[in-house]
């Protein structure tokens, strides 16, 4: 009976028991007190095969990255499929193009989108489309080569929106990868980021922690999500890259550029990343969220039915959550709404969410965040928990706000100016910095025309509705007239940060002052 040739992707039960012939890279070589373990790869997936010998080393000429055919006793369960090498020839230096032909076609097929269709009409969906299929080429290139997955994303509401539905597509893909149902805790890592861009404690910290699981293999996969566009990123990004990390980033905020050579379709980061999804990148807006583009990108990864209705309103949560307003945003409410999620409810959701990732800080949280975002019952049990207990503490904290603003008038724009340090109640809910927003909804409706400064000792958190107005050229401003202070920060045109040493305060107060004057 002739041996058969088989593709390791399409090894199953059927052929437990079996002896196989595999065409096939040797992608590692591992010599134990017992078997000595290779890894074969050709394109469609990996399995391991053993041989033994209690006199002497096995295979000893066969090394990492030999072309061979091999001839493989298979066992296959419900788990695992694995074998043991009995033989195995080198493939002809001839025969070595069609070989790599191949198993990039094998690749190819295996890490093709699930679908090249957005779940809406959107224009710039549509420009930014290559992006999207080269980030699911990448993630499921990554799961097949056995890399480990990292995910970060901003701790608010639009950052867990996008990062969960990130989340529940490739979950699924991992452990069906690796015929293990456990596999998702050595491949993947989900951690939340506190500050509004990945900084260098951050990448620090990723190589750190996960640096045994990846050191003697690949680099890690590491995906940012709601972050990772911003001038403040590149150090981080440069670290990872250093280590041989591949990177994408998934966000809407307004990227860096070069300033003497400003190309609006490549940013300063796109140089050390190997994707990157923005809307601003295709001269489209921040109301395109990270959340909506996150969920669009999980489903070019998935055609998991049971997956996409888990995670089908996620991206209205994300538009909720950043105050969005675009076509896209009405077109996931509408779908939202069609699932039983109406706008006010949503609205109670995303602040609930707040909630949680205040609490979690830089915990994973991964029951918490699937409670709250993917099991629909426990979510409204969460909801009229947490709910009325936020309202209360925000009805205290706005009887402290209207008794500590300082408001005035500069060139016919209202400017209120809350002192962060007064109303600081350690461990509390809500923190300054969200104190901020809160303000900005208490008077945004009497006036039109308000710029709210929450105001800490090294930085100003800011919230407008002036039509003209951008927190980006406030910041380039402020450079421009005060060289010193280590002035930084980002944000969206109307809401955002900037961040400086306290000793230069009162003058950049100033200067936001003089800026109001200038404004037309």
């Amino acid at each position: 009976m002739d041996i058969i040739k088989v593709k390791i992707g399409s090894i199953d039960k059927s052929l437990s028991g079996k002896q196989v012939l595999i065409d096939a890279v040797v992608d590692s070589r591992r010599d134990t007190a017992g078997p000595t373990i290779f890894r074969l790869y050709d394109g469609s997936g990996f399995i391991d095969v053993k041989s033994f010998s209690r006199s002497r080393k096995v295979f000893p000429n066969l090394k990492k990255n030999d072309k061979i055919t091999a001839r493989v006793f298979l066992r296959v369960s419900d788990s695992q499929k694995s074998g043991e090498l009995l033989d195995y020839t080198i493939i002809d230096e001839a025969e070595l193009p069609e070989f790599r032909k191949y198993v990039k076609n094998n690749e190819n097929e295996k890490i093709k989108p699930a679908t090249s269709n957005f779940t809406v009409k959107s224009e710039c969906y549509e420009k930014l489309k290559e992006k999207f299929i080269d980030a699911v080429r990448l993630i499921k290139k990554s799961i097949i080569e056995s890399r480990l997955i990292i995910l970060k994303h901003h701790a608010d509401c639009d950052g867990y929106s996008g990062a969960v539905a990130l989340e529940q597509a490739i979950l699924p893909l991992i452990t069906e990868e690796h015929d293990a149902f456990d596999a998702v805790k050595f491949y993947y890592k989900r951690t939340p980021m506190k500050k509004p861009f990945y900084e260098y404690l951050d990448a620090i910290k990723d190589l750190t922690l996960n640096f045994d699981s990846f050191a003697k293999e690949k680099p890690p996969l590491v995906i940012i999500v709601d972050n990772g566009s911003s001038e403040q990123d590149i150090l981080a990004l440069q670290k990872l890259r250093m280590y041989g990390s591949k990177i994408i980033v998934v966000d809407h905020h307004l990227p860096a550029y070069d300033e003497n050579n400003k190309n609006f379709n490549k940013s300063l980061i796109d140089n050390f990343v190997d994707v990157h999804i923005n809307p601003h990148l295709v001269g489209f807006s921040s109301d395109i969220t990270a959340g909506m583009l996150a969920y669009e990108l999980s489903n070019f990864l998935t055609d998991n039915d049971e997956v996409k209705d888990k995670i089908k309103y996620l991206p209205a949560l994300s538009g909720i959550g950043d105050k969005s307003s675009c076509l896209e945003f009405e077109y996931y409410l509408k779908s939202a709404s069609d699932l039983g999620y109406s706008r006010g409810y949503l609205e109670k959701l995303a602040q609930c969410l707040d909630f949680e990732a205040y609490a979690l800080g830089f915990l994973e949280g991964h029951f918490v965040v699937e409670s709250l975002l993917t099991d629909k019952d426990k979510q409204r049990e969460i909801v009229n928990l947490t709910y009325p207990h936020i309202k209360e503490l925000e009805e205290k904290e706005k009887k402290i706000i209207e008794n500590v603003v300082v408001k005035s008038n500069v060139n016919n724009y209202d400017l209120v100016v809350l002192d962060l340090a007064k109303i600081d109640i350690m461990s509390d809910y809500p923190p300054p910095g969200k104190a901020t927003g809160l303000c900005f909804r208490m008077f945004s409706k009497d006036y039109h025309k308000l710029l709210v400064l929450g105001v800490s000792q090294h930085y100003i958190t800011m919230r407008t509705n002036i039509e003209n107005f951008n927190i980006l050229n406030v910041m380039s401003f402020i450079k421009s007239k005060l060289d010193y202070g280590f002035v930084g920060g980002g944000g969206h045109p109307k809401a955002g940060t900037i961040k400086f040493v306290p000793a230069v305060k009162d003058e950049i107060l100033h200067l936001i002052k003089d800026f109001l004057i200038n404004l037309r």
